[in-house]
């Protein structure tokens, strides 16, 4: 399925900035993007068809950017990350159900899982108690409540599958 003949030029641009949104918030929140982090963004782009949201399968190889400009990308919009992703929210609410709504919304969280892991500790591969907790705000953000956040699959679960 085409996904972005359902939505209008400017929702699928704010779409795209939905990546970069989520990579900023969990990469920049040391105020200090690292290599891995970025490597994690490109292989992301480069496994997309492991998405298990079909909307991201599509999103992801569209969005074209340089890996070593994704800040420029980010400073070229106006929205802060929490205005961006309510506003992704209000469009993927509106214009998917709600089953495909919250994949998508819990794809995202997986993208910002997949990118904190890539910069933590190689032996431990966890994630900071402030990556978890913004991960926690980020799902607020798009309207998630505790129920849908903790419903299969889970953010774990489709992060895994970046991996595989």
């Amino acid at each position: 399925m085409a996904y972005k003949e359902q939505f209008s030029e400017d929702e699928w641009k704010t779409l795209e900035f939905s990546i970069i949104w989520m990579f900023q918030a969990i990469a920049g929140a040391d105020k200090n993007i690292d290599i891995n982090e970025l490597k994690a963004l490109e292989m992301l782009k480069q496994k997309a068809d492991k998405f298990e949201c079909d909307l991201l399968k599509e999103l992801v190889p569209s969005f074209h950017y340089d890996i070593s400009n994704v800040s420029d990308y980010f400073a070229a919009d106006q929205r802060s990350i929490k205005t961006g992703l309510r506003e992704i929210a209000e469009i993927v609410d509106v214009n998917l159900s709600f089953e495909q709504a919250l994949l998508f919304k819990k794809s995202l969280l997986a993208i910002g899982m997949f990118i904190a892991y890539a910069s933590g500790d190689v032996i431990s591969s966890k994630m900071s108690n402030e990556e978890l907790q913004l991960l926690v705000e980020l799902a607020l953000f798009m309207k998630m409540s505790i129920k849908d956040y903790r419903k299969t699959p889970t953010v774990g679960e489709l992060m895994k599958k970046f991996v595989e």
